[in-house]
């Protein structure tokens, strides 16, 4: 009797996922990537001591981008010694 009252909570927890339709989907954002070049240009001025909102201005990124950037310059590194 136990193990029946489990799978009807499952079943009554499963169908109350959202569903994904067609018109959902059409209007998300789409991700915007940006390029090595670009990115070392962020991480140059970050380490030369220029506050994020002159970067963010000189670089056209979105703050939470540059944060992410920066957040990530150790993945980077490790990247770039790996490629060359």
């Amino acid at each position: 009797m136990v193990s029946l009252h489990f799978h009807l909570v499952f079943y009554t927890m499963a169908s109350k996922l959202p569903s994904t339709s067609s018109q959902e989907s059409d209007s998300k954002k789409s991700r915007k990537t940006v390029n090595i070049e670009k990115k070392l240009e962020v991480l140059d001025r970050y380490a030369r001591g220029e506050k994020t909102l002159v970067i963010v201005h000189a670089t056209v990124l979105k703050e939470s981008m540059l944060n992410t950037i920066v957040a990530n310059r150790m993945r980077m590194c490790v990247f770039i010694v790996f490629v060359t």
